[in-house]
């Protein structure tokens, strides 16, 4: 699964946007505001892999991880068995 963007999803709610490493020019992020959510247009290609970090706090349970900036979208199974802390 590669992209720039994904979708973290719990059942059919939107959590958050994360964008990956792929895009040297933007570091590695996301944002659960979705006044924030932007999504720039670039390619990715070659291998991968492409690295996300979930959004601090999301608490444990069941996701999907979908592609957002490519179609047709590609979604993986993502289970949390912690809560997420960015500290350390």
């Amino acid at each position: 699964m590669r992209g720039g963007y994904f979708y973290l999803m719990r059942g059919d709610e939107l959590i958050a946007l994360l964008w990956s490493d792929a895009n040297e020019e933007v570091p590695m992020g996301s944002t659960t505001d979705p006044g924030e959510m932007e999504i720039l247009d670039f390619g990715v290609s070659g291998p991968g892999p492409d690295h996300v970090a979930l959004p601090e706090g999301a608490p444990p349970g069941d996701y999907r991880l979908c592609t957002a900036n490519s179609l047709p979208e590609v979604c993986a199974a993502v289970t949390v068995i912690d809560s997420i802390s960015n500290t350390g």
